[in-house]
């Protein structure tokens, strides 16, 4: 009986986990014009601005962690509709 609860905990623990991912995934903010709000960019040039090492806790590394690069971005977009440009920057993990 204890076995049985606790695969049903953890198979509903994965299960949320699961859920979460690919509700965040689906979800994206896209990035859009700050003149019209549209969402058809074009890139028009990217600058890498830094990048750091981020260690966290679980599985990957012998001794139960991982790790993985950070890099921080400068991008210089152009409204496909209002021909608008401007530039954002964010963080993408790998």
């Amino acid at each position: 009986m204890q076995l049985n609860l606790s695969a049903a905990i953890l198979f509903a623990s994965v299960a949320i986990i699961v859920l979460g991912i690919v509700i965040s995934r689906i979800i994206q903010i896209k990035p859009h014009c700050p003149e019209c709000g549209s969402e058809e960019l074009v890139e028009t040039s990217r600058e890498t601005l830094g990048s750091r090492k981020i260690e966290t806790l679980g599985s990957g590394t012998p001794a139960g962690g991982s790790i993985r690069l950070q890099l921080d971005f400068e991008v210089t977009q152009r409204c496909k509709k209002c021909d608008a440009i401007f530039k954002r920057k964010f963080s993408e993990t790998q």
